[in-house]
């Protein structure tokens, strides 16, 4: 984890510093509901011990067909029916696909949160202490050519555990206090049984992941952050602005389409993307945002359509959000190649062959919107 966080540190501000791990946890009933509990709002560090169950699928290629109709509009406006791109049903998932799979299954409305969010990832749980959160950013390893892969119509789980909890600012003064909760998780493929035991006939037990990801949400109180956003959406922010000029871009308005579709592909009922009243008055932004790991699809996808897949394979992905990227506002997505030659493919492994490529988003104004880094591997 070291390694990975460091390459984080290094992409952007150094908002991480690990309050702990734990070792992964065995195998627990499946058809349970995902536990937590109530005692943990004033200790967030409770997260560290939180148990979920795993997240069993069967690779369908309908999933992966949405996403790409629901991406189709802007990412290649001039396809249309009827040439439009055929069901994949064979191969690999294109790399950010697995984001359209592996829906929190076990998670019952009564464990959502008055925002529509998942209680069981937040300090507060069901009752509600941290009723705020953002998606801050991560990282995703994909395993090299010809190793594990996430493949149409096997099976696949998603394991998942918190392996960090930072705390910034006075979590114990009312309307203060922010929490940083860093989750990692760990895709398998080939899973001849995802809905039975790890350890059992057709199990996952001894593979090694697909895909591994580790995410950072971030957590607020209310009132004191409530203000800060308010404030910030009423004057100009700093803007960060692009260090280097593109060498590709597409830029597009997201619509409130396409911010629906989402959220029902994934199963997030978060309501800053869908519910604009809510939006507005509630969490006081202008409109609906974006979804972090929507934003990480697109530049992946943009990432894909601009280099040679048949000679190099995505290896590595490091992002951070920078600011919310709105419904309805001028997106721009674009990106250039760093370097080429030898790079660090994975955490703690050796160096190959292979580019490196600065990602981002734009805001309406120029400024940054998402920051990454992806590295390819020379096939």
């Amino acid at each position: 984890m070291a390694h990975g966080i460091k390459a984080l540190r290094t992409l952007s501000s150094p908002f991480y510093q690990g309050a702990g791990m734990r070792p992964r946890t065995p195998f627990r009933s499946l058809f349970r509901l995902r536990p937590f509990g109530t005692a943990v709002l004033d200790n967030p560090e409770s997260l560290l011990h939180r148990k979920y169950q795993p997240l069993p699928e069967t690779l369908s290629p309908t999933n992966a067909h949405l996403l790409t109709i629901s991406l189709a509009p802007y990412l290649t406006p001039s396809i249309l029916p009827p040439t439009f791109p055929t069901v994949r049903t064979q191969g690999e998932l294109h790399p950010g696909y697995y984001l359209a799979y592996f829906p929190p299954m076990f998670l019952h409305e009564s464990n959502l949160l008055p925002d529509g969010s998942d209680s069981s990832q937040s300090p507060g749980g069901v009752d509600g202490g941290w009723p705020r959160r953002m998606w801050a950013g991560g990282e995703v390893e994909f395993a090299g050519a010809g190793k594990e892969a996430l493949r149409f119509g096997e099976g696949a789980v998603c394991e998942e555990e918190v392996i960090g909890v930072d705390r910034k600012g006075s979590t114990l003064v009312p309307g203060g206090g922010k929490v940083f909760v860093w989750f990692e998780r760990r895709y398998y493929g080939g899973v001849n049984n995802p809905y039975g035991p790890r350890d059992g006939d057709g199990g996952w037990d001894g593979k090694k992941p697909a895909v591994k990801e580790k995410r950072c949400l971030v957590f607020m109180r209310g009132a004191a952050e409530l203000e800060q956003i308010e404030n910030s959406v009423k004057k100009e922010t700093r803007i960060v602005k692009p260090p280097n000029p593109a060498t590709f871009t597409l830029t597009f308005h997201p619509t409130a389409h396409l911010l629906f579709r989402f959220s029902a592909l994934t199963f997030n009922a978060h309501k800053i993307h869908y519910d604009t009243v809510f939006a507005s008055s509630i969490e006081r932004y202008r409109a609906t945002i974006c979804h972090g790991p929507l934003s990480q699809v697109f530049l992946l996808e943009l990432l894909r359509m601009n280099m040679d897949t048949e000679k190099f394979r995505v290896r590595r992905f490091e992002y951070r959000n920078l600011a919310p990227m709105f419904c309805g506002e001028k997106y721009t997505i674009a990106g250039r190649l760093r370097r080429e030659g030898d790079v660090q493919v994975e955490e703690g492994g050796g160096k190959r062959k292979g580019r490196v490529y600065d990602l981002w988003a734009e805001t309406p104004d120029g400024g940054l919107g998402v920051k990454a880094m992806a590295t390819v591997e020379e096939i």
